[in-house]
């Protein structure tokens, strides 16, 4: 079956599958609701159930249910209040993670200034945010428009593999920065996904690049086994 027409399996490697809406949740029968529920309930106290946060900001919450309050007559509240208590929670710990991480990025450029080290750096994204916005703005590089520009292509960067993949949601690429280089790689991309990620690069890479002002612009290409490839993309200020 192909992606459109495959149907959505309620949990997918022992995890809720947070692709269904709401209606096509309830509609599965008594027991795989009562296990979605629990599934939910379980996981709003292990930090690995939470992508994208960090565990230093992690911190337990009160069990609201039991195993046994999940009756015929009280799933359907339970799996959609479970459900809702996740995604705020998530929610905040996004929030916490980017504070954290921000705070970060500014430290991690303090180092380099008062270390004299210099390179590539790996990061993440909220904490490149704060490393941009630690050194300033030069010549036509605009810490404030720069930063912003990051998190518009963090956002939009492809994320979606097929129906039912644990992975959807997942980032499939790092952030890397020199101070006048900016990069975003993804190290390996499959055949059936070439083009979707060249069409990332000239719908958005490349136009926002020029919005920005950056001097060059460009991306890399590198062939590898099975014709898949990575793909790194860069931008530049002199």
């Amino acid at each position: 079956m192909n992606d459109t027409t495959q149907k959505l399996q309620p949990i997918v490697n022992g995890s809720f599958n947070h692709e269904l809406s709401n209606d096509e949740m309830l509609a599965f029968d008594f027991e795989t609701k009562k296990t979605m529920a629990w599934y939910l309930i379980v996981s709003l106290n292990f930090a690995h159930s939470f992508r994208d946060i960090s565990h230093k900001v992690f911190t337990e919450v009160p069990q609201v249910y039991t195993h046994d309050m999940i009756t015929p007559v009280t799933v359907d509240d339970i799996l959609v209040n479970s459900r809702t208590d996740y995604q705020q929670r998530h929610k905040q710990l996004l929030e916490l993670t980017s504070n954290l991480y921000y705070q970060q990025g500014k430290q991690i450029h303090e180092a380099q200034k008062n270390l004299g080290f210099s390179g590539f750096l790996k990061m993440d994204a909220r904490k490149l945010v704060g490393y941009i916005h630690a050194g300033g703005s030069w010549n036509e590089f605009s810490h404030l428009d720069i930063a912003e520009a990051v998190r518009e292509l963090d956002r939009l960067a492809p994320t979606f593999y097929m129906r039912n993949n644990p992975n959807n949601g997942q980032k499939k690429h790092t952030w890397t920065t020199s101070g006048e280089y900016i990069t975003m790689l993804f190290d390996y991309i499959g055949k059936e996904d070439r083009e979707k990620y060249l069409n990332f690069y000239k719908d958005h890479f490349q136009r926002i690049g020029q919005r920005i002002k950056a001097d060059s612009i460009r991306y890399e290409l590198t062939e590898l086994n099975y014709d898949a490839c990575s793909l790194e993309l860069i931008m530049w200020w002199d």
